[in-house]
């Protein structure tokens, strides 16, 4: 079932189709992060609902993958476990709250490297496995041609292990008005030497989303984990600076 506008899992229409459904679809980058958090909690609800993906999630399946490259040299690897600074950007304007591709990506950093949050004296800490805080830092940036309102543009992460310290750089550039875009890769690193890549992504073409999100596995634990953190941040109604 591709269910485009927002849920609402006590609709009668939506409830019968969704419970003839293997997999329900939503694009939570054009609706809202809460209608993939509703619909998580109703799916969790009782056995046999359907199965959730987001067109949202398939979008940042390049951005998760150029995350981990940053960590790719075994020289590198233990440092994904001492990320000490997160930033992410998203096209919005100051003061919006964060948006569910941001708050996805910034879910399964957490999840996939043990992050916990926490409320200290009015403001949300996030705290690695080893006690160490993680610094969080949401930005907003101006809205390029043909992209969402509160679309992920731009990430960075810092990290230090045994004296060495990387900063790694992932920016969405956006060419000419058919919205081509690229990922540009930057990883400043002593060991080893700095270096740039730059990543033409596909266009953001929703039939094209919508046929590599149906051939991902239905069932996606990383994407259930993250939605499950991202509902603590969506709580705290997190926005960017």
């Amino acid at each position: 079932l591709v269910w485009l506008a927002r849920v609402h899992v006590d609709d009668p229409v939506f409830s019968s189709l969704a419970n003839d459904a293997s997999r329900v679809v939503l694009d939570t980058e054009y609706t809202s992060l809460g209608s993939l958090l509703q619909l998580s909690r109703w799916a969790r609800g009782a056995a046999g609902r359907p199965n959730i993906a987001d067109l949202a999630w398939t979008r940042l399946a390049p951005w998760q993958e150029m995350c981990a490259r940053f960590f790719d040299d075994p020289k590198l690897a233990g440092h994904a476990q001492k990320i000490k600074k997160l930033v992410l950007r998203q096209a919005s304007e100051a003061g919006a709250k964060l948006g569910s591709e941001g708050a996805l990506l910034l879910g399964w950093f957490a999840t996939r490297l043990g992050w916990k949050m926490q409320r200290i004296g009015g403001s949300v800490r996030f705290r690695r496995p080893d006690g160490q805080t993680v610094v969080l830092e949401l930005r907003n940036s101006p809205r390029p041609a043909n992209i969402a309102h509160s679309a992920l543009i731009g990430v960075s992460v810092e990290a230090e292990e045994n004296g060495v310290h990387i900063k790694g750089a992932l920016n969405l550039e956006v060419e000419g008005s058919d919205a081509a875009a690229l990922l540009v890769w930057k990883l400043d690193a002593e060991v080893p030497s700095a270096s740039e890549q730059r990543v033409r992504l596909s266009a953001n073409k929703g039939a094209r989303m919508l046929e590599r999100t149906l051939h991902r596995p239905s069932n996606d634990p990383a994407l259930a984990e993250s939605a499950l953190f991202a509902e603590e941040i969506y709580e705290e109604g997190l926005v960017v600076q």
